[in-house]
């Protein structure tokens, strides 16, 4: 697989409002709770931080 999520998967979460953030990483809009912007990070409610593409970043404003 490569570190990169099966193509399936973006397309059988994104009904149920996930988001994709990066080639590795898909992740629930209601978990999110910081995006730092200088750093293109989200820092999950379970303090999990996760990187964020540049080709991503616009969708956090």
């Amino acid at each position: 697989m490569g570190g990169s999520l099966s193509p399936e998967y973006p397309t059988r979460l994104a009904p149920n409002g996930f988001l994709r953030i990066h080639s590795k990483y898909l992740v629930s809009p209601s978990q999110i709770r910081v995006f730092n912007k200088k750093d293109n990070l989200l820092v999950l409610a379970c303090s999990e931080v996760l990187p964020v593409a540049r080709s991503r970043r616009g969708m956090f404003g």
